[in-house]
Formats: C-alpha cells, structure tokens, sequence
C-alpha cells in the first residue's frame, strides 16, 4: 500500500484502537481521507474519543458495507488474525469481492502458527504461517507480492515464495 500526498485514501480494515488514525493525522495533518472499521464498538470509541473526525463503522469481515469493486487500497494490521479457520475465507472472500481490480493493500498477522495467543480482550488470535497465509489467499484469487516474517520473532526468517526473498515489487497487485 503507498500512501502519498496525491493518494491519501486509506480503509483501515480492523482499526481497533485507532493507531493508525492517529498516524494517518500526522501524515496528512487530518482525516479527510481515513475510514476506519472494527467489529468491536468499545474500539471503535476508543478511536473516536482521540479521533473525532474519524469515519467509523462497526462491521463484520464477513459483511463488509463496501459495494463491490469499490476499495482502492486496503490496509489490515494485525486483525485478520482474529479470524478462526472456519471464518477466514469468507471474510477474504468479501474483502476481495470489495477490492477494484489492481487494487494494492496491506495484511500483517502474528507469530508462530502452533501456538495460539490471548489478544488484550482475551479471545484468541489465530497464528497463521506464511505459506498458510499465502495458500488461503491464492485460493480467494489474491495476487501476493513480497511475505516475510521477522527473524526475531520468528526464526523461520525472511520467505517469499517465488525466491525474491524479501524484495518488494511496487509494480505488482493484490488482485489482479
């Protein structure tokens, strides 16, 4: 996803406490341009409480309020891990039936897949391997361009599945 001054769009898909709200407000000094959706309504007025200005909805992964091929660019830091197995493929199901083809966007998960974490709320995120990531993706019809983990965490290192380990092609889409 890239962010600039001529593109400052940004569907902030799982916004939890609104960190990057506060971040996109430093960027582009408001929030014109920011939307921000979370399932949880104790969140999402978290986010309002800091973050006024802020375009919120509560919804569901798996009923996005978006019409189809409507989202330029989408941006998930650390909340499609809070998805089970049984609903993460609908729920990218319905984000790549939202996403305009060439659409770019931004999906981080967590950690080792064998074990399960407790989040702040106490439910458990879903750890999910890179190349189980990659594979329900691929199956959804996304395009993945650059995967990797950090070595710290994970000492499984950098991967990506076409040997570009780690290099990023800015030229390439999440859905194509």
């Amino acid at each position: 996803l890239s962010l600039t001054k001529d593109q400052p769009i940004f569907f902030d898909l799982g916004c939890g406490d609104g960190r990057e709200a506060r971040l996109y407000r430093e960027v582009f000094g408001n929030l014109s341009q920011y939307y921000g959706l979370d399932l949880s309504s104790g969140m999402l007025g978290f986010t309002r409480s800091h973050s006024p200005e802020a375009k919120l909805v509560q919804a569901s992964f798996s009923h996005l309020p978006f019409a189809d091929n409507s989202l330029p660019a989408v941006w998930a830091a650390a909340s499609y891990l809070h998805l089970d197995q049984d609903q993460i493929q609908p729920a990218l199901a319905e984000l790549y039936r939202c996403l305009k083809p060439g659409a770019h966007g931004f999906i981080s998960l967590k950690g080792h897949p064998l074990e399960p974490i407790a989040d702040y709320n106490q439910h458990l995120a879903r750890r999910y391997s890179i190349s189980e990531f990659i594979r329900l993706l691929k199956q959804t019809g996304f395009f993945t361009d650059v995967a990797f983990s950090d070595p710290q965490r994970d000492p499984r290192g950098v991967t990506r599945e076409d040997e570009g380990r780690g290099r990023v092609d800015p030229g390439k889409e999440l859905r194509g």
